[in-house]
């Protein structure tokens, strides 16, 4: 928030009116505050998304989402505010460290596992070429993903339906992020380790088929992400997940794969089930 408040000064300082647009060049955090920032100002202004992530450019610069953190909770202010364009150059991606590189890999299994096995069924059968980088592959890879999402948000903008499968792995991602502290943990390889847990819970209710979570893991950790949690104090994550603005008329709202490339969306876990579920993939049960 004090970053945001900077941002909106200088840019009262230096003239800015409701002509002006801003653009954000970087990765997911730059591209949120800079939408929201933007949203801010004057009451809205035009901005431009310029990615210089994988994550950013499959997932956090379409969509119109934008935030900032609280102690609290992830993305808790924000505001809906669609780009005037999204703007991609792969070729940046060549100076990207792999750690981030990998987490954006987190976001791209995600939008396969809810809505493409053929493209899920591409990445493990290309893996070893797009882990090398391939142009080709990748870039047929982040287009599908853009187009992915890009269909789900025309649908279902302000995620009151639809698009909400795109939170799969979010819910325990977040209340991992918020518990550990922001920064420590890669948003990416949170969700990684959100998603395997999500198809664990999801397996252990007889909502998702069998083996599932054995198949996601094992993609994810070919491309050197974190699967498993631990070393983190579970009573933490609860208390952060309680805050987290997923929530149903139920209670916590999750995101369970039917089968890979199917999604859906359930409030009515029971939190005893849930928790339980959650102490023992802590604990590595």
């Amino acid at each position: 928030m004090e970053q945001m408040q900077r941002i909106l000064r200088s840019a009262v300082r230096s003239g800015c009116d409701r002509n002006s647009c801003m653009i954000a060049f970087g990765g997911g955090v730059v591209g949120d505050i800079t939408g929201y920032a933007a949203a801010s100002l004057l009451r809205g202004v035009e901005f431009i998304q310029v990615p210089a992530s994988l994550l950013a450019m499959v997932d956090a610069s379409v969509g119109g989402k934008t935030g900032v953190n609280i102690p609290e909770g992830k993305n808790l202010a924000g505001a809906f505010h669609q780009p005037r364009a999204v703007l991609m150059d792969l070729d940046l991606l060549e100076t990207l460290p792999d750690r981030q590189a990998r987490a954006g890999w987190a976001e791209i299994i995600k939008t396969a596992a809810i809505r493409d096995i053929r493209l899920l069924s591409l990445i493990e059968r290309e893996r070893a070429a797009l882990l090398a980088g391939s142009p080709s592959l990748l870039t047929k890879v982040v287009e599908r993903c853009v187009r992915i999402k890009a269909e789900v948000v025309e649908e279902d903008e302000r995620e009151s339906g639809l698009r909400m499968i795109l939170n799969f792995g979010h819910t325990l991602a977040h209340g991992i992020e918020a518990a550990q502290g922001y920064g420590r943990l890669l948003h990416g390889e949170a969700v990684a380790v959100g998603m395997v847990f999500a198809a664990r819970l999801g397996e252990g209710l007889g909502i998702t088929r069998e083996a599932t979570a054995d198949r996601l893991e094992a993609l994810l950790a070919a491309f050197g992400l974190p699967v498993h949690l631990s070393k983190l104090s579970c009573s933490r994550i609860l208390t952060a997940m309680g805050r987290d603005k997923k929530r149903g008329p139920r209670g916590l709202r999750w995101v369970f794969l039917s089968q890979l490339g199917e999604a859906l969306i359930r409030d009515d876990v029971k939190p005893a089930v849930w928790q339980a579920e959650l102490k023992k993939f802590i604990k590595g049960k």
